[in-house]
């Protein structure tokens, strides 16, 4: 299970850097706000995913 939340993790860290190495330089200002957003929503994301970790994690240990 903690690997699967892993690679997951992991996937999507790598899909991010896929998508901002593709989408630089910003075109305008409209599209590096979306960006942002986009960004943030990555990072809200991957921090649910932790949290879930190191639940499990701690679950483990007990």
């Amino acid at each position: 299970m903690l690997s699967e939340v892993g690679k997951l993790h992991h996937k999507n860290i790598m899909s991010w850097r896929s998508f901002r190495s593709i989408s630089n330089p910003p075109l305008c200002e409209n599209y590096s706000q979306k960006l942002l957003k986009l960004r943030c929503f990555f990072i809200k994301e991957n921090l649910k995913k932790i949290k879930i970790e190191t639940e499990i994690s701690r679950a483990e240990f007990c």
